[in-house]
């Protein structure tokens, strides 16, 4: 089989970039493989090497070269090429996000094309969706990035849609025009085991450590995971949070959160290379991954930590929703949030064989679920059925 693949790589900074660097050679092991990729950007050298590259300008002319396009498409700018080149050529496409509300938006609105906004709301919704891109253009309401998934357009010019949730899957298969969908797991290589390195990375080696990990963006409940280190100091002296990912320059409220915990806190920023993250990984004794509200999308980075081996807390919501109570513990958006949170960080602090024991399960869970060659063949599968 021959694969058109489109998608970003790294050193882009995006979890997606990352997602293809570990599906691609599993991929490659049972089909032919064309990347492509935006003019003149940078590809990490080993991915340059091992596989053919074109330009996303190249495919109109050379499409009938391949059997089928694979489109990763997930909810940023990033995937704007992708996005033109799936409506013209269709192909399956592999929805990170269920919700493309920011995307379209940022390629349409935000750049003061309200007109063709207005037209792929009123493609999605019917008219509805043309009053309320009014009412956003006239300042009345704001966007409803998280109500409305805008990826109707997408969906429907797909020959199949890969999804990695069962919560994104049930969605778009209670839609009648959609019916070619699959669940597939992301694919996360199991780390090798390592020991916490804290003195290489200039942490204390005798304090109870909370990590969050990637980007920072208030979707992540940063607020109620500050307020609640700020009640498990009052309860330890002992601890400290540790923040393992970029925070975007339009996010100002995360410093006034941090506000007087400066002894107490660890932001590295954005970590490129991927061993030196599993490192600040196994630094910690429990990461905390909340999302409210949810765009449909399955964490990476929360996969990368459970990998490693350690207990997370997450929520209670979409595909966070899925993971099963015996490596994580869950959070409801109910207001409690806050002080429930406060608790679970108590409870592990206080008993590290049990947080640990969490930890086991975790990495367990990854090993027997997010197998790169299991999801590479159930891609193929899916493929296959679809042609």
């Amino acid at each position: 089989m021959k694969i058109a693949y489109f998608s970003p790589l790294p050193p882009q900074r995006t979890g997606i970039a990352d997602y293809s660097r570990d599906l691609l050679p599993y991929l490659a092991e049972h089909a032919s493989l064309t990347l492509f990729v935006d003019q003149d950007v940078e590809v990490d050298a080993e991915l340059g090497a091992r596989f053919p590259m074109r330009t996303v300008a190249e495919f109109p002319a050379c499409r009938w070269d391949f059997d089928v396009a694979v489109y990763q498409m997930g909810n940023s700018l990033f995937h704007e090429t992708t996005w033109h080149v799936s409506q013209q050529y269709p192909g399956v496409t592999v929805l990170h996000d269920y919700s493309l509300h920011h995307l379209v938006a940022g390629i349409t609105a935000w750049r003061g094309d309200f007109a063709r906004y207005s037209r792929e709301m009123g493609y999605a919704y019917g008219l509805s969706g043309c009053r309320l891109a009014r009412e956003v253009q006239k300042g009345l309401r704001g966007y409803p990035l998280f109500e409305y998934p805008l990826n109707e357009r997408c969906v429907a010019t797909s020959l199949g849609v890969i999804v990695h949730s069962e919560y994104a899957r049930s969605k778009l298969q209670s839609r009648p025009e959609v019916t070619n969908v699959a669940q597939v797991n992301q694919p996360v290589p199991l780390p090798e085991s390592r020991n916490p390195a804290r003195a290489t990375l200039g942490l204390p080696e005798d304090a109870f450590i909370v990590g969050q990990f990637g980007q920072m963006t208030p979707e992540k409940r940063l607020d109620d995971v500050v307020a609640a280190f700020r009640q498990l100091l009052r309860a330890r002296s002992d601890v400290l949070l540790l923040l393992v990912g970029e925070v975007p320059e339009w996010y100002e409220g995360l410093e006034r959160a941090l506000g007087g915990l400066e002894e107490k806190v660890v932001s590295v920023g954005y970590v490129p290379d991927l061993s030196t993250f599993f490192d600040y990984v196994a630094a910690c004794d429990i990461c905390v991954n909340l999302r409210h509200p949810t765009l449909g999308e399955t964490s990476a980075s929360l996969l990368r930590v459970m990998a490693v081996g350690r207990p997370v807390v997450v929520s209670d919501v979409g595909w966070y929703a899925e993971l099963p109570g015996d490596c994580c513990l869950k959070l409801k958006h109910d207001g409690t949030e806050v002080e429930v949170l406060a608790r679970y960080l108590l409870e592990l602090a206080q008993d590290l064989e049990r947080a640990r024991k969490m930890g086991e399960r975790a990495r367990a869970y990854v090993a027997e679920h997010c197998d790169p060659r299991a999801v590479a063949r159930a891609y193929l599968d899916f493929i296959e059925s679809v042609l």
